[in-house]
């Protein structure tokens, strides 16, 4: 199920290879999808995100099983099976 949280904009191109924790593309890029990120696309805008919160940070669609935005949450599920 995908839940609703924000993350900092990111404009930069990550080389596939190369992912920094503190620096990831957003949820639903190309550059996130072809890393292994398996949050919504459309939803998410294909990276541009859902609109922005009362602070300016862009909002963002993430599925519980994306192993690149919620690592934690990804580990716990894989245990699980």
């Amino acid at each position: 199920m995908a839940s609703k949280r924000k993350l900092p904009n990111s404009s930069e191109k990550l080389p596939d290879a190369e992912i920094d924790p503190e620096i990831l593309p957003n949820p639903g890029s190309e550059e996130a999808v072809e890393a292994g990120c398996l949050c919504p696309i459309l939803d998410n805008r294909h990276g541009e995100g859902v609109g922005d919160d009362e602070n300016g940070n862009r909002l963002f669609w993430y599925s519980s099983d994306c192993a690149l935005h919620c690592a934690d949450s990804a580990a716990a599920h894989s245990d699980l099976h």
